[in-house]
């Protein structure tokens, strides 16, 4: 058998915990990828680039991988795989690793793609297996806002004056009763920079713009609904065999649901909800998402699975 028992037991012990009303067992990778081009072929938008594309790219110069994970999308925790991977294939002594660190990343030959010059870009897109890894968007969406405006572990540069900016604009008048960004607020936000997309921060920009599927060809999709699966086949896809890999943690939390999300948007309003639906509908559709239904049962975007 091309993967080891070590795999197998690592991917349900990571990843048992995340299954869901989302569960994808049946969205094979053909499915997901003959959606995505129909998508793709469908819009003259789509195909047209707008994202910073190869800011987002990475490659893997020992399993031979092109790979694009959006922030929001466990990313620092895939990178973070990516490094023991190499450890495990290449045993040295351990180190401290800042893992959003390119140079980092280049001791264990995975580089980001904004190193390489267009003919080595080239290269690689026509050689390396290339994979994205997604998520829906409402967690993905919730999970940004958490990061920003709830965690108050973390701090970021700036996030006073991004703070006062929202509540200046979309709660002048105090009436929330609270100097912290609501969700709905938050949401207003994001609807008021979408006209710029490509230039959003990159924890709600849409993923479309983050990976730019239609002007990738890529070779797999992974869904972070489904990744207990989708890494077993990811792995063998890329010939990851024989590896030891520990425990390092789950990447995605158990509250990561739809149905335990939803009631974030309770205070949004059905305008504001119909907005936002249209404004990450090529997420939606690209990747085979729906709207919940248990927020607005009368809103759908097209799309298989979910």
């Amino acid at each position: 058998m091309k993967l080891g028992y070590n795999i197998g037991l690592l991917c349900v012990l990571l990843f048992a915990d995340i299954r869901s009303e989302e569960s994808l067992a049946n969205d094979t990778t053909p499915q997901r990828l003959a959606r995505m081009r129909r998508v793709c072929e469908s819009s003259r938008e789509l195909r047209e680039k707008k994202g910073p594309v190869y800011s987002n790219l990475m490659a893997d110069l020992i399993f031979n991988t092109i790979t694009c994970v959006p922030a929001k999308v466990s990313s620092t925790d895939w990178k973070y795989l990516m490094f023991k991977l190499h450890m495990f294939k290449y045993p040295r002594p351990q180190r401290a690793v800042k893992l959003h660190k390119a140079t980092t990343l280049g001791e264990v030959n995975i580089t980001y793609f904004s190193d390489h010059n267009q003919k080595e870009r080239d290269t690689l897109l026509k050689t390396y297996y290339k994979y994205v890894v997604v998520r829906h968007p409402w967690t993905r969406l919730v999970a940004g806002y958490k990061e920003r405006f709830v965690d108050t572990d973390m701090e970021f540069v700036g996030i006073d004056t991004l703070i006062k900016q929202i509540k200046s604009g979309f709660d002048p008048l105090g009436e929330s009763g609270t100097s912290r960004v609501l969700f709905h607020e938050y949401i207003q936000y994001v609807l008021s920079l979408s006209s710029a997309p490509a230039e959003m921060d990159r924890r709600w920009m849409p993923m479309r713009y983050a990976c730019e599927p239609c002007l990738v060809k890529y070779d797999f999709i992974v869904k972070l609904e489904n990744l207990d699966l989708d890494m077993l086949s990811l792995f063998y896809a890329i010939n990851v065999t024989g590896h030891k890999i520990p425990y390092f943690g789950s990447i995605v939390k158990p509250d990561d649901s739809v149905s335990k999300i939803m009631p974030y948007f309770v205070n949004v309003s059905e305008s504001d909800y119909m907005q936002l639906s249209h404004f990450y509908r090529q997420d939606f559709e690209l990747y085979g998402y729906t709207v919940p239904r248990q927020h607005r049962p009368s809103l759908e975007v097209a799309g298989e699975g979910g």
